[in-house]
């Protein structure tokens, strides 16, 4: 605002005032711009209603000069109408200038996903892992052959595996990545963390056990789409972010490497690792080893022997000797001497099914399957595996919030813009944040959002600065 100007105005103006309803109306432009001018920065309608205000007090001032090129009797009536309308016009301009402030557009937030962040489709069996209940999802069991009866008669429950049994598992499911399934409900953005290996594992698909290096437990990520439109710029320069609820994730992700160099009747200790944060309490494992049925379906096993051991507390890891599973006369599919890697050893494989019982930290008896192989020598390994981004890295505690995010993003008059806010934390937790974005006026827009993060417990991983670490020139923001 150039203050000269005004004040050279203002110093014409004033010495040709003649009445006192004049100089309000002048107080009344002045004043009531003024704070027009700082609620709506550019809104020049709103000035103008406010000017027309003025000029009506101005205006109608004159009037009282004027009165006496009427007659006596006629003065009355002239008056009265003239007020009327000057009523009419002052309240229907203030009832414009209301209107206008109100109903005045303000900046918004809107928290979208980036893509489909699930890197395959899921099956209704696994959709939202960790939290569907049994009720929820379509089972898979396995099935039980007999002699006479070729193809499943029925489907039956891990309990019917016995020895001397033909079964028919569900195809094998190798360790998928962790998936994050967007969704809104009750308008509320939420992001849903899981695993499709806890789906297929609790539903009794028995997926492939070994839980390989090249697993990604993902990156959860957000769009915030931030829209203008007002007449000014909007630049932004914190994100506050404060908790609304907090609750850790703890659950049981069972880890069984392949068992390699197995040897009936002498030790041999499996490995159950726990890659989730929950601990299993009174903990059973039963296994069954099996090989292949005639039929060479890769999926159906004759049953050799069965053995239940009992585990006690998994919390990060627990080793079982099951060096007494497998019989000394144990039939072993392809089982020949290999003298480039085994030194003459045979070198056969078995399958083994397992299923753990256990009760959950919430004291909730729940159950895991798997299957891996047991090989007489050794294995052949496991699988190897926008304007801004900025990292948002999350406490792992209540009482460490709020956190804040330094940004720096212009946004241009009518125009829109967005950046994306990737999260990470110091362990698995469940988040219900409110984002707050506030820009350099002090204006504050809100927005929550609901969040789950997935950290591994006992693989290295590093930590990440919050902030931006990767910026798009081509986005010109306010140049």
């Amino acid at each position: 605002m150039n203050l000269v100007a005004v004040g050279t105005a203002l110093s014409n103006v004033l010495p040709k005032l003649r009445t006192r309803i004049q100089l309000s109306g002048l107080l009344i432009i002045v004043v009531v711009g003024a704070l027009v001018a700082l609620a709506k920065p550019g809104d020049y309608i709103a000035l103008a209603l406010v000017g027309g205000v003025g000029v009506g007090f101005v205006v109608f001032g004159q009037l009282f000069h004027f009165l006496t090129a009427f007659d006596a009797g006629s003065r009355p009536a002239v008056f009265l109408i003239s007020f009327i309308a000057f009523l009419l016009f002052i309240i229907a301009l203030l009832v414009l200038l209301i209107v206008r402030v109100q109903a005045a557009p303000e900046p918004s937030i809107d928290i979208t996903p980036v893509q489909s962040i699930s890197t395959n489709s899921l099956s209704s069996t696994v959709e939202n892992a960790f939290f569907a209940k049994a009720s929820d999802r379509s089972i898979i069991v396995p099935a039980i052959l007999t002699s006479t009866d070729p193809k499943p008669s029925r489907l039956a429950s891990a309990s019917d595996i016995g020895v001397g049994q033909t079964v028919r598992l569900p195809d094998w499911k190798p360790v998928d990545d962790a998936t994050y399934t967007f969704s809104q409900p009750g308008g509320i953005s939420t992001l849903t963390g899981g695993f499709p290996y806890t789906g297929w594992s609790r539903g009794d698909e028995f997926p492939d056990a070994d839980f390989h290096d090249g697993v990604s437990w993902g990156t959860p990520n957000v769009w915030f789409n931030i829209s203008n439109p007002t007449t000014s710029p909007l630049v932004f320069t914190l994100l506050q972010v404060d908790i609304q609820e907090f609750h850790l994730i703890n659950e049981v992700i069972v880890d069984i490497p392949e068992i390699d160099g197995y040897v009936s009747g002498q030790k041999h200790e499996i490995e159950l690792i726990n890659r989730g944060w929950g601990k299993a309490n009174n903990a059973t494992l039963r296994l069954w080893a099996g090989n292949g049925a005639p039929t060479g379906d890769a999926t159906t096993y004759n049953i050799l022997a069965e053995k239940t051991y009992q585990v006690g507390l998994l919390d990060e890891k627990a080793v079982v000797d099951i060096g007494d599973l497998v019989p000394l006369d144990a039939k072993w599919d392809d089982s020949t001497p290999n003298e480039s890697h085994c030194n003459g050893r045979q070198d056969g494989s078995l399958i083994a099914i397992g299923r753990l019982d256990y009760i959950n930290d919430v004291g909730t008896p729940q159950h895991e399957t798997f299957r891996t192989v047991i090989y007489q020598c050794f294995g052949g390994g496991g699988n190897i595996p926008w304007s801004a981004y900025y990292n948002l890295n999350l406490p792992d505690a209540r009482e460490k919030f709020p956190v804040f995010v330094t940004l720096s993003d212009c946004i241009a008059p009518n125009s829109a813009d967005k950046f994306m806010l990737i999260f990470s934390a110091e362990r698995s937790a469940h988040y219900a944040l409110k984002f707050s974005l506030k820009d350099t006026s002090g204006k504050i827009i809100s927005k929550s959002a609901i969040v789950d993060v997935l950290v591994p417990r006992s693989w290295p991983h590093t930590g990440s600065k919050n902030g931006a670490f990767l910026e798009n020139t081509n986005n010109l923001g306010c140049k």
